[in-house]
């Protein structure tokens, strides 16, 4: 189990350093000089600071180096828990990203757990009733869920209730501070953002139930007077889930960016709507340190989800 573990540390190295590489690489090919941003508090049009103080800053931000050089220099900052800081407020990048992250982590925990635990019940019982009434309308159901785009379902959460007079909370109320507002605030956004993925899961854990199912080992079960919920949960479930976890890391990138959007049109103050606000103010330092935040969020859950399979399937630890 060691090695394995080892390995798979010592894959997720190189992994990072090429979503840093594409990180800093992106920023500097746009053409807006980070220099004039710098010295014009954001504005690209004001001209009437000096050309010293430009290159003052170039040399400070090491922009005067080689791009190798200046590669080197983010890495190293990087390993401090340095991005830079704002060129707007000159506040520091990682403070920003730790403020806003405890509201995209709660949206993110509770779309994932809602999903998953939506998912595997309506999986399963789709693939334990296949080819019934039942199956053919939670596949019709997970189809819609799948395809309704979520800035749309969105949009329809907010507005169908107000034609009611419901409105959501519209300032953020921390949990610890009022969990029963928090969580009247979270709930809408958060079922909104788990059903794309839920209906995505939903048929994958059906496929992957409907294959297991059909193994000879669950008709030894079944044979030696099992009931059935000793069969699905110990050995039909278990066996089916592994490839569902390794979906469910890939559409991890899909709920990051869903995020951004749910965030913007619910008003939550998370790293979503940080990132939209940088790109609308072309503020580069604070878009380079969202998008490294969610690069190295899909890259550590990836982690994750492979150190887990030694746990879940025992002939990986002797690999």
């Amino acid at each position: 189990m060691l090695i394995y573990v080892t390995r798979r540390l010592l894959l997720a190295i190189p992994t990072l350093f090429l979503v840093i590489l594409i990180v800093f690489t992106a920023v500097r090919v746009v053409p807006t000089d980070i220099a004039d941003l710098l010295v014009s508090g954001g504005s690209t049009s004001s001209t009437g600071q000096s050309d010293a103080v430009k290159a003052a800053i170039r040399k400070e931000l090491h922009l005067d180096q080689p791009i190798p050089v200046q590669l080197g220099y983010y890495t190293v900052n990087l390993l401090k828990g340095d991005i830079g800081r704002s060129a707007y407020d000159q506040k520091p990048v990682a403070k920003k990203i730790y403020d806003a992250l405890p509201v995209t982590v709660e949206v993110a925990l509770l779309s994932i757990t809602l999903s998953t635990v939506l998912a595997i019940a309506i999986g399963v019982m789709s693939a334990l009733r296949q080819d019934t009434f039942y199956d053919y309308g939670i596949r019709l159901l997970t189809i819609f869920a799948f395809a309704a785009p979520v800035f749309w379902v969105g949009t329809l959460a907010i507005v169908l209730p107000a034609r009611w007079g419901y409105f959501p909370p519209l300032f953020f109320v921390p949990f610890l501070s009022d969990p029963i507002s928090n969580l009247q605030q979270f709930i809408v956004p958060a079922t909104v953002l788990a059903m794309n993925l839920m209906g995505s899961v939903s048929r994958m854990v059906r496929s992957s139930m409907l294959e297991v199912l059909r193994q000879d080992y669950i008709r030894t079960a079944y044979a030696k007077g099992l009931q059935t919920r000793v069969v699905i949960t110990r050995h039909a479930l278990r066996n089916g889930f592994i490839p569902v976890l390794t979906f469910l890391a890939l559409q991890l990138s899909n709920l990051l960016g869903g995020s951004v959007i749910i965030e913007s049109i619910f008003a939550l103050p998370g790293v979503g709507t940080l990132t939209v606000s940088a790109i609308a103010t072309k503020d580069y330092t604070v878009i380079q340190g969202c998008v490294l935040f969610f690069g190295c969020i899909v890259v550590v859950m990836n982690l994750l989800v492979d150190l887990s399979y030694g746990f879940i399937d025992p002939r990986l630890r002797r690999r």
